[in-house]
Parts: C-alpha cells; structure tokens; sequence
C-alpha cells in the first residue's frame, strides 16, 4: 500500500463505504496531505480542514484528541472524573457532531462532561470552567477560518489555553494512540456523565460581562451601534449586553443565524474588510454611530465608524490603544487608578499601546502570540500578587478587560467597552478616529501592515520552513534604510543588540523580529492555525505618510530575501 495511515482506512470497517471510495479516487499527493502525518498542535489547538485521513478533523481524529485529553486530565488531576470538563462549540460543520463525540469519549473513561444546548462564544467556556470548578474544557472552533475548517482547543482548570509546557505533558498521551480509528467510545450520547447545562449560566455570565462597564452615567439610548455575530455564537450575548446599557441596536439580521456556509457574509474574520459590507450598507441606512462585528466563536471583535458614509476600519492595535489609553484616563479620573497595574500584549503587537501604558506608570509585558500565553501571565499573577492586571490584548483583535470573568479573549467584554469609549467620545463631540489622531499626536505615528501568504498542504508548509531559513541565513544589519538596532529569533531564545548577545525568556517559538533604530518593528512567523506566513510590519515615524513609505520599502526588500 501507498501509506498504512491510509491502508488502515480504506479496510477499517468502521469507515463508510462512501468515505471509502472518495479515498480510492486520491492520488498519491492528495494521500500524502491526507495521511502523511498525524494532526499537530498549533497556537490555537488542533485546527484543520474537514475530510477524512489523520491530518485532517473527522469524527476518529476528534475521538483521538478527546482520548489522549482525558488521559492527560486522569493522569494530573485526581479529582478530573467528579470534576469534569465543559464542552463548548461554535457554529460550525460537524461542530455539534464533535462535541457529543468528545463528551461520549471522556463519559467512557469515567470523566463527566458538561455540555451546552446549543453554539456558546469561546470566552463563555472559560468562564464555565471556572464557575464550574472543572478540571479543564473543550472549544471545538475553527475561529476565523473558512468554512472548510474546524478545530479543538483544550484549556485547564483556571479557564485558560493549554500553553507549551501543558502541551509538552499532553503530547506523550496523544503520540501514544497511533491509530485514531481504534479509539474506543461505549457511552451512549444519553450517559448520566454527560450534563446538558442549562440557561442560567448564560446569565450568570452575561451579567459578569455588562457589570464591566466604567462610565454608568453615560446616556446610551441616542447612540446607535450596529452589530454582526457573523453566522455564529455572539448573537445573543451582545444583544443582551448591548440592549441592557439601553444603546439602540441595529443587528444585520442577514448574519444573525448560525450558518456553517456563512452564506450571509463575504469573510467572517472580523480582520477582512469584506466581513462588514451589509453592516455597513445598515450604518449608512440607519445613521450609526458605530459597527462591531464578533468573529463566529465570538472571541474576537472589529471595530468600524463612518464619516461622511465612508467607512474608517479600525485595527486590533488601533482598538487595544484606544481602549488602554480611555481606561488608564478614567480611572485616574475618578480616583481608581492603581501604582501596581500591568498590561498584557504580545511580541507582534505594536508599540503604541505599549507607550501609553509606560507614559502612566503600567508595567507593560510582552507575550508570544496567542492569547493563552496572557492568559497564562494572569494565573501567575495570582500567586506572586505583586501587580493589579489592567488590560491584555493582541493585534488580531482579542481584548481581555476583566480577568476574573474570563482568562482568553472576550468579545463580549470588548462590545461594553468599545460602545462605552466611542459613545463617551460622542458626547464630547470627537470621534474615534479622532481621538486615535490625539494619541498619534502624542506618542507618534504607528501605522502597521500584516501580510498572510498562504501555502496550503505538504509542499506548502516546506516552502514556508524554507522562507524562514533564508531569513536566518543571511543575518540583517539594515532594513527600509534603517539600521536594525536589535535582532530577536525565537526560535533559538536569542536577542542581538549591537555587541550584546542575550538570552529570551520565553518559550521558543519560530519567530523572527528586528527592531529598527526608528523603532519600526518587523516580526515574521509561520502561522500557528493555518498553513500561512504572517509578516507584521509595524511603521513608526512623524507622519502616516512616512510610516507607509518605509513599511513599503521593508516589504520589497523582505520579499527579496525569501523569493
């Protein structure tokens, strides 16, 4: 046979006859991007294309990921069975279908599974883990990705992502099932170890989330947003939220039911322009003040204004430094600030946020990307108590504000403050962008640039391990013009600055960043969810116009270096 991972298919018994001759019509490439390995760990979980094969997310290769979870949470938890994990999911394909199957897999070893009725927002499952008090929880999402894609992601009893050293415990467990199609399941989908929770839960967390807001004073009922959960779980939680602060809410109700096609909306990645076209055909119609649109795991929110019926999109990086500048202000307003506050960002997020908080007196510290290495900061926070956490964000539009609700990324956190800063900026007659103008006024221009290639399958993912070879082939002294005043790679722990070689105290990772002497900052990774290069040009200079000018020259000379 051409692959044993693909023999063992096309015999199983267990595998339908219609999978089965969809296998005999693959060639040999289409096997190997199949079957040539198992699914990895990525920065966000597993995440895959939906399809038969081992690298691909089916029903076996979730019973696979579930079993050798509940290995790990049996082997390091004594209480993991009474305990339990809480499953959620999305709007998905075969979003439904995985989370009973990975409730069945953990109520056949004993392990009890709390389930939800129906789609619930990411940032809802870690606040259930740690309501509940359980041993750890399940998000089945593929986030942002097309609707081709579906994903598993673990998080630990604080309600966090599983991150590396977590990861590195599971892996032994996960290397050790070599067959996914031998996973044993015996509960039944009616086991008394699976718990279906109920609508109280919802609630709890709602009202957690709206109790966040600042300014309570604020009049809301003339200030009009209009919102989009794109097809998936936000709907009803920002309805809630946003309905109970008394704002007038407009939904696109043409992206307001969960649908897996997405068939409403052009992209449901809040970071594509096309995801708010209808909104903002309702925003022109309607005279809004402002858009928001959730991302259909509703962890992740975009922002959008209009002016003159144009319309001003917002980055994750533009939003994280409104928001960090408009709590630091009111709190020190009203007499809350405290000397001890830190923020969270991470390693590819510009420096603007980052400078307001320094210019305050916040601690700032940076992360690797994803969400879970904030979240991970958080929980040790606790134990050495030393400062008071104030803010965490990523450029790719993930925002925590109160870390006690959640420890990932809460879009719905994001939606009461959001609202609150820009109807706050309403009343005293600026808009955002506008008060975005001040803080480059302040601290300087800071205008970025990502750029994704894509590289699907085998081929693929080696063309992207090639591109960052080149890069660390041939060390730079000079990008855009500028000298590159420190030279940071991940990969080895290694931080170059002029003479002075050190070491990075993070977990490696394969990524690579200069700083340039302007304090232009370019990072390049591989993605950690899709087979995709990220470029992260962060200009800074006096102007927007300067700033663009020199992320356009990096760019050329980047590309360059990797054709």
């Amino acid at each position: 046979m051409k692959n044993q991972r693909y023999s063992n298919w096309l015999n199983s018994p267990l595998v339908d006859e219609a999978t089965k001759a969809k296998l005999r019509l693959m060639d040999d490439k289409t096997i190997e991007d199949h079957f040539g390995k198992e699914l990895e760990y990525g920065t966000g979980g597993i995440r895959a294309i939906l399809a038969p094969g081992s690298n691909k997310l089916n029903i076996f290769t979730i019973r696979k990921a579930s079993l050798a979870f509940a290995q790990y949470l049996l082997r390091h938890y004594k209480d993991a069975r009474s305990k339990g994990v809480v499953i959620a999911h999305d709007n998905r394909f075969m979003s439904k279908e995985f989370t009973l199957e990975a409730a069945r897999i953990f109520a056949s070893n004993g392990i009890k599974a709390y389930i939800f009725k129906s789609l619930r927002p990411t940032p809802q499952l870690s606040f259930s883990v740690r309501h509940l008090k359980a041993v750890g929880g399940i998000v089945i999402t593929a986030s942002h990705n097309p609707k081709e894609y579906n994903g598993f992601k673990p998080y630990d009893p604080d309600g966090g992502q599983l991150v590396p050293s977590q990861i590195d415990q599971l892996l032994p467990f996960y290397q050790t099932i070599e067959n996914e199609l031998e996973v044993k399941v015996s509960a039944k989908a009616d086991d008394p170890l699976i718990q279906v929770l109920d609508e109280s839960l919802d609630k709890l967390y709602f009202d957690q989330v709206y109790n966040i807001s600042l300014n309570k004073s604020l009049r809301t009922d003339d200030f009009k947003i209009v919102y989009s959960p794109q097809h998936g779980a936000g709907y009803q939680g920002v309805n809630y939220l946003l309905k109970k602060l008394g704002y007038q809410l407009i939904n696109v109700e043409e992206q307001a039911e969960p649908d897996p096609n997405f068939s409403g909306t052009a992209s449901p990645n809040p970071e594509d322009a096309k995801a708010y076209d209808l909104a903002i055909k309702k925003a022109i119609e309607h005279k809004a003040d402002i858009i928001l649109t959730t991302d259909p795991d509703a962890d992740r929110l975009g922002l959008v204004i209009l002016k003159d019926k144009q319309p001003i999109y917002f980055s994750g990086n533009q939003t994280g430094a409104l928001l960090i500048d408009y709590i630091i202000r009111y709190l020190k307003n009203n007499n809350l600030f405290k000397k001890n506050h830190i923020l969270f960002n991470t390693i590819v997020t510009s420096n603007l946020g980052a400078k307001i908080a320094l210019a305050n007196g916040v601690k700032v510290v940076s992360t690797l990307t994803g969400f879970k290495f904030i979240g991970e900061q958080i929980r040790l926070l606790e134990i050495d108590n030393k400062y008071d956490f104030l803010f965490g964000y990523e450029e790719s539009y993930g925002y925590l504000i109160e870390e006690t609700i959640a420890r990932d990324k809460d879009a719905l956190q994001a939606v009461v403050l959001i609202s609150e800063m820009a109807n706050y900026y309403s009343k005293i007659g600026k808009t955002l962008d506008i008060a975005l103008e001040d803080l480059y006024q302040k601290y300087g221009y800071h205008i970025e640039e990502v750029e994704s290639i894509t590289m699907s399958g085998v081929d693929g993912s080696a063309r992207i391990k090639e591109m960052m070879a080149k890069l660390r082939a041939k060390p730079l002294t000079k990008l855009g013009g500028s000298n590159i005043a420190v030279f940071e790679d991940y990969a080895t722990s290694t931080q170059i600055k002029g003479q002075i070689k050190s070491t990075i105290n993070l977990p490696p990772s394969d990524v690579l960043r200069y700083t340039l002497d302007n304090e232009t900052v370019v990072a390049v990774r591989p993605s950690g969810t899709e087979p995709k290069i990220k470029f992260y040009y962060n200009g800074v200079g006096n102007s927007k116009q300067e700033c663009l000018q020199q992320i356009s020259l990096i760019k050329k000379e980047i590309k360059e270096l990797i054709k």
